[in-house]
Order: structure tokens, then sequence, then C-alpha cells
């Protein structure tokens, strides 16, 4: 399959055509990875794609890095890569999904390093039953046995804040290196955060 698409519509793309507001609903319809809030983040450049979505990139030292994975519709994901791909055809993805990696790989003859795995739970059917989750009970019986306390609630975001800032005063790496971070974007998420807590005996 062919597709064509005008430069006039990739250069609108790449100016980032969309508002805030609508980077957010469409990272809230479609930010399906663990990393896809950090697309939010501050100093960030935006390939937006109106109907499709956005792929988020920031410039440095003269070269285009993607930052995880296109913030759209699984279906578009190989229409906005290679709206995307036509503009920037040397960038260099980072944190992307196997799906993207062949997508580039079959389309552009690019390749990927896996580096690590992520992995995705349907919390509401997860359940500790079953033999293969034995090892996971256990854990789980050793650490109520330690104090450690799971919560589910809301969390103030000047609580989250705090905490950042806190983690942020306490490293040693520097800003410059940390500017095209895997942190969450700075927003305050209307759903509910969840926390591990060590309660000492």
């Amino acid at each position: 399959m062919t597709i064509v698409v005008s430069m006039e519509y990739c250069e609108n793309a790449v100016r980032g055509v969309f508002t805030s507001l609508e980077r957010v609903q469409y990272l809230q319809r479609y930010g399906i990875y663990s990393m896809s809030s950090a697309t939010l983040q501050p100093n960030m450049e935006y390939f937006d794609v109106p109907g499709l979505g956005y792929i988020a990139y920031a410039k440095q030292w003269g070269r285009v890095y993607v930052l995880y994975n296109p913030v759209c519709d699984p279906v578009d994901l190989e229409q906005i890569l290679t709206d995307f791909y036509r503009t920037f055809p040397y960038a260099v993805y980072i944190q992307v999904s196997r799906k993207v990696v062949d997508i580039l790989h079959n389309k552009f003859g690019l390749y990927g390093t896996q580096i690590g795995l992520e992995t995705c739970v349907n919390v509401p059917d997860w359940s500790l039953k079953g033999r293969k989750k034995k090892v996971i009970r256990k854990a789980v019986n050793v650490a109520k046995k330690e104090g450690v306390i799971f919560l589910e609630s809301p969390i103030p975001h000047a609580q989250t804040q705090q905490v950042s800032e806190s983690l942020d005063q306490n490293t040693e790496m520097q800003k410059q290196q940390r500017s095209f971070s895997n942190l969450s974007a700075n927003f305050t998420n209307p759903g509910r955060q969840q926390i591990l807590l060590r309660i000492p005996k």
C-alpha cells in the first residue's frame, strides 16, 4: 500500500498545530504506554497530525530524537510514523515499542536494540490466583510481614511535586543530562495514583 501525503500537510504537522489541551486529550485517549505522559514534559517539539495524533521529539546535537511511541490510535501508527519519517529520515527513536520498531524496520530498513521490557497488566482482571503467580503471592506475604502497605488513593499534585523536587535535589545527575528524561510530565492526572509505603514496625 502506498500512502501519499502532501508536503503542505507535513509542514503543518511539523509546526505543532495542536494546543496543549488537544495534546492532553490525545494522551488521555491513546497514551497507553507507561511513558506516554512524559511526551508532555517541557522543551519538547511536536509533530502534530490533525485527526491522527502527535509525536514528541527534541533536537539536540544536530539530531532529532523521538521520545517514546507516537500518541495516536494504534491503527494510525504506520501512517503517522511514515509522515514523520518523510520529514525527519535521520531521527533517533528512544524507548519505543516493538510494534514501532517493526514498522520502522519493515518500511524504512531501520534497526532497533531492545533494552528492557515493558509489561502491561490489565489491573481490573488481574489476580494472584494460579500456580504461575506463586512467587508473587510469596513476595506479597513477606512484604506484609515486613510492614509494607499498598495504598491506592488520590494524591494531591503538590505532594507528588514535593517528592519529585526532593529526588531532583538528591541526584548527582546534571540537569542537562536529564533534559530528555523518562519522568512523567508535570500535570495533574485526574485518575488515581498508587504509592508503596513501608511502615516501620
